[in-house]
């Protein structure tokens, strides 16, 4: 289900193009990351990266699961915009 929130933004398919393009797609999901503060970047990581539910992500950050859902379809929409700007696109 978390990658199917993620689809939307980044492209899945398989192919030697797409692994030598994984390089660059890395690089620029690594920089939009360290763009946003270090509070919403560890909400994002643990959400996509570790599969946390946003339930436990409520109880860590103190956010209600309504408002973490509204801020992770905020992040995904930028990372979105970001990957656009920088011509990877699904």
């Amino acid at each position: 289900m978390l990658l199917s929130e993620l689809e939307e933004c980044i492209p899945s398919a398989y192919s030697v193009e797409n692994e030598v393009d994984g390089n660059y797609l890395s690089s620029v999901i690594s920089s939009w990351l360290y763009s946003l503060s270090e509070e919403n970047r560890v909400l994002f990581i643990k959400r996509y990266w570790y599969g946390e539910s946003l339930k436990s992500l409520s109880e860590m950050s103190g956010l209600t699961v309504p408002k973490l859902t509204s801020l992770m379809f905020s992040l995904r929409k930028k990372l979105k915009k970001e990957l656009e700007l920088k011509g990877v696109y699904i």
